[in-house]
């Protein structure tokens, strides 16, 4: 996913996960070294509506995408059955 650290004081994660007690549920998690950072990467994150994870720097985007998808309503695995002519 990631191959830099970040544990600089102005590093903030936000990430959503599927709950894993929750079915359909989703977790979110927001994690800041310091409340002034902190601030400044929650007034972004509805500006990136459609990513799974986000990494900011002294306020600033440094990171951001999106897990797999391995589940959904929207996937249908075709099974092949024999055609009798």
């Amino acid at each position: 996913m990631l191959d830099e650290t970040y544990d600089a004081p102005g590093d903030v994660l936000f990430a959503v996960l599927p709950h894993p007690e929750a079915g359909p549920g989703r977790l979110a998690l927001f994690l800041s070294f310091s409340d002034e950072f902190a601030a400044a990467a929650a007034r972004k994150i509805s500006h990136y509506g459609k990513y799974s994870y986000l990494v900011f720097r002294n306020g600033v985007n440094q990171a951001k995408g999106t897990w797999p998808v391995t589940v959904s309503p929207l996937i249908h695995d075709f099974i092949a059955e024999e055609v009798i002519p």
